[in-house]
């Protein structure tokens, strides 16, 4: 069921890119990001799509995004977007309890998507703590 996976983050890409080889589905990543960490490869079932990280900026374009980081799911949502989908269901975004800092982070960066990208409807298919009304962010 899955048709592409997608990185961004340089750390993650650092230690999974072995991983990657082994795919037999196509990733998406930010390859003049990365070509420093994973050298010379075969790109044959890479897609690039670019990524620059902008602390101020969230913007989408057709070959690129400006994210304020680098976590993947503004890296997906932004592919979401420039790939026409309106709905995105999520699964394993269940967060932190407690007013724990990153369940705050997390819900200001959708609230950024959601003003940026006002297309894209979030749906959560498992339990989640993060800002969802009705398994729906709005």
């Amino acid at each position: 069921m899955v048709d592409y996976y997608v990185a961004s983050n340089e750390a993650r890409i650092m230690v999974d890119f072995k991983e990657y080889r082994n795919l037999k589905k196509k990733i998406i990543l930010p390859l003049d990001r990365v070509k420093k960490i994973i050298g010379k490869i075969n790109t044959k079932n890479i897609k690039n799509y670019g990524f620059i990280l902008n602390k101020n900026k969230l913007n989408v374009y057709n070959k690129y995004c400006e994210l304020p980081n680098s976590l993947v799911i503004g890296y997906a949502m932004a592919l979401c977007f420039v790939g026409k989908a309106k709905n995105i269901y999520l699964a394993g975004f269940d967060g932190y309890k407690d007013n724990n800092p990153l369940n705050r982070e997390m819900n200001q960066y959708f609230n950024k998507i959601k003003t940026n990208l006002p297309n894209l409807n979030f749906i959560s298919i498992t339990p989640t703590n993060y800002l969802i009304k009705k398994n729906i962010i709005d």
